[in-house]
């Protein structure tokens, strides 16, 4: 693990893995710590376990949490339910409010 070429092409092809699971699956963060486990642990029995934390662990962890953060979606519907809209007559046609779960008031 000491030539950085190799850690960089690792890395990015790991990296790129783990943009395909957040494409293809819901679960992809916990899969792909999971997968990230394995692959520590399977490079550290022949090199040393800090180098391989400090050139790949680290890196791929990072990489996974920002994915997480930017890429991760949950299956919540676009619109609101009926029950939850509100639908005002203006002087350009209708103006509608989604999501009022307390109330509208109109004044004025």
């Amino acid at each position: 693990m000491e030539n950085i070429p190799n850690v960089l092409i690792i890395n990015g092809l790991i990296g790129f893995l783990f943009y395909m699971m957040y494409k293809i699956n819901r679960y992809a963060f916990a899969f792909n710590t999971i997968l990230l486990m394995g692959f520590i642990f399977y490079v550290s029995l022949q090199d040393p376990l800090i180098v391989v934390m400090l050139e790949l662990g680290c890196p791929l962890l990072l990489i996974n949490t920002g994915m997480y953060v930017f890429l991760h979606t949950t299956n919540r519907p676009k619109s609101a339910e009926r029950k939850y809209r509100v639908q005002f007559a203006s002087n350009r046609g209708n103006f509608k409010l989604e999501n009022i779960k307390r109330g509208a008031s109109v004044i004025g």
